[in-house]
């Protein structure tokens, strides 16, 4: 059509002119998205910085954002001999490629995604290759076999001493139900991993309960008693480690206090710690005085010692905590608490700065720890209560004297009452965009109080609403003009299910069957920079 813009056209066999291409497409993008994508700008920048840093005669015209039409292309002509690809930088193609690879959610299909491109330049395949060994996931005991002999046959390649496992970033056991790789065959490969940032294992999401004994037995102990105390001297650049226990299992094969002493150099310098503790003679006094200034991200497995081994500077950028719950196997009728008054003392008493506190299912010594840490700690803005005992309206009227939260999930908490709740939303709800709650007798409050509130998750499948699910569906959308997500508890059983799900649906409301509602740390990987 005649209105449309002109194509522009780029020699690809320009570096110059390439990169301008791509800080005119970037730029349109983000002009075009809202809230703007930090990746997408990191990428201008990089953009930006290179064309100022070969500050050559401008070859093509720059284009600012807002001149870009939604139709608007850029076309390359047939590439004439000796026009390569390859002009493409290096660090630009390995940050696309990287942003394609977190981009998942099938780490499969990006890692496909990524061998093609090896196939349009053969100048791109070195970049390819490193970026794929990157990121890596064990899912069995053969495939971790085949790693490692890839890797030992890359050094053929790479040259002598050097192997591909140089280049894992991060590393990820998923699902394994058994380890039985030899104990040398391990060390030589752990060795190996002097690049590595991220450390995460995760347990299989089915079948599990009833043989947490075995998974420990047959992963957790022989994986860790071989991994851990190397990872001081192997893996210095290592910042996250998030390996989760099972019912409060402790790692026994590390007894030797010079592998212990290595153990407490890993911990110093993390930013993220979800660990077993060790079962020594003092478990707690090894890990609380190693922890390090570095910690931002903190999953205890056990916060019922006094902590008196943590310093007034161990944790000045402390920004998550995700208390433990009781231990899953409970044998008693009434379970011992999971957070001691002591520990929750000692916590206050470095007012770290805190934005979100994880306390899902806990059990507390005594309601008032959570009083002391909230008036300690006026930085939190998000804090998950679900489950917790005990909790009760004086909880409540802490958080009303308490700066507005972001997110508050009261999940599970029937025995709160209903106008405990309003009060609470009235005093301190103008800024909360998560809320989960044990009832849906307070909608009418959204619109008044809570009016930003995006996502929205009731917990109470037992509950009858007056007119059914669709109409507090209605009533919910009525007073939240800004509402995306909305969770509830077994809705798939609701007799309204289908129509509330399509209504949701026509408004562009997500409504999700099985996701979780819970405030959630963020993911280790990421923490140790993996999109980066």
């Amino acid at each position: 059509m005649s209105d449309q813009k002109q194509a522009t056209t780029v020699d690809p066999s320009d570096p110059r002119q390439t990169m301008q291409l791509c800080a005119d497409l970037i730029s349109g993008l983000l002009r075009r998205t809202d809230p703007q994508d930090p990746d997408l700008l990191n990428a201008h920048a990089a953009c930006t910085r290179w064309l100022d840093s070969n500050s050559l005669p401008k070859l093509v015209k720059q284009i600012p954002p807002h001149e870009h039409a939604p139709n608007s292309a850029a076309t390359l002509p047939a590439p004439q001999a000796g026009a390569r690809w390859s002009h493409v930088p290096v660090e630009l193609l390995r940050r696309i490629l990287r942003l394609r690879r977190a981009a998942g959610p099938k780490r499969t299909t990006a890692a496909r995604d990524m061998s093609a491109c090896s196939l349009v330049c053969r100048t791109w395949e070195p970049t390819v290759s490193d970026v794929l060994w990157e990121s890596v996931v064990v899912t069995s005991e053969s495939q971790f076999i085949d790693l490692v002999q890839a890797s030992a046959s890359s050094s053929a390649r790479l040259g002598r001493g050097r192997e591909r496992a140089g280049g894992i970033r991060f590393l990820q056991f998923e699902s394994l139900v058994h380890w039985r790789v030899p104990r040398e065959t391990c060390w030589r490969f752990w060795k190996k991993l002097r690049g590595l940032r991220g450390l995460k294992l995760t347990w299989p999401s089915k079948g599990v309960e009833g043989k947490a004994d075995r998974l420990v037995e047959r992963v957790l102990r022989p994986l860790l008693g071989d991994l851990l105390p190397g990872l001081n001297v192997n893996s210095p650049l290592l910042t996250a480690l998030d390996v989760p226990t099972l019912n409060n299992w402790a790692v026994e094969t590390i007894q030797d206090p010079a592998e212990l002493t290595e153990v407490a150099g890993t911990i110093s310098r993390l930013a993220f710690l979800r660990m077993p503790y060790l079962d020594t003679s003092n478990p707690h006094e090894i890990l609380y005085a190693a922890l390090g200034p570095a910690l931002r991200f903190w999953a205890p497995d056990s916060c019922l010692g006094d902590a008196a081994e943590i310093t007034a500077t161990s944790l000045p950028h402390l920004e998550c905590i995700e208390f433990p719950a009781p231990d899953g196997e409970i044998f008693d009728d009434q379970p011992g608490p999971s957070v001691s008054t002591a520990f929750m003392h000692k916590l206050a008493s470095l007012q770290p700065p805190l934005r979100q506190v994880i306390l899902r299912g806990s059990l507390l010594e005594s309601e008032a720890i959570l009083t002391t840490l909230l008036t300690a700690c006026p930085t939190i803005q998000e804090i998950d209560l679900a489950g917790c005992e005990p909790i009760s309206d004086k909880t409540l009227a802490a958080l009303e004297n308490h700066p507005p939260l972001y997110s508050l999930d009261l999940s599970y908490l029937s025995d709160l009452p209903t106008t405990c709740i309003a009060s609470l939303l009235r005093a301190r709800g103008s800024k909360l965009r998560f809320l989960g709650l044990p009832m849906s007798s307070v909608p009418a409050l959204f619109a008044s109080y809570a009016p930003s509130l995006e996502h929205i998750a009731l917990s109470n499948p037992g509950s009858d609403f007056p007119g059914g699910t669709m109409q507090l569906a209605k009533d919910i959308v009525g007073s939240c003009p800004r509402l995306k997500r909305f969770t509830k508890q077994e809705l798939k059983t609701d007799p309204d299910f289908d129509r509330v799900r399509a209504f949701f649906y026509g408004l562009r409301v997500q409504c999700p069957l099985f996701e979780s509602s819970r405030l959630l740390m963020p993911d280790a990987l990421q923490v140790a920079g993996e999109v980066l």
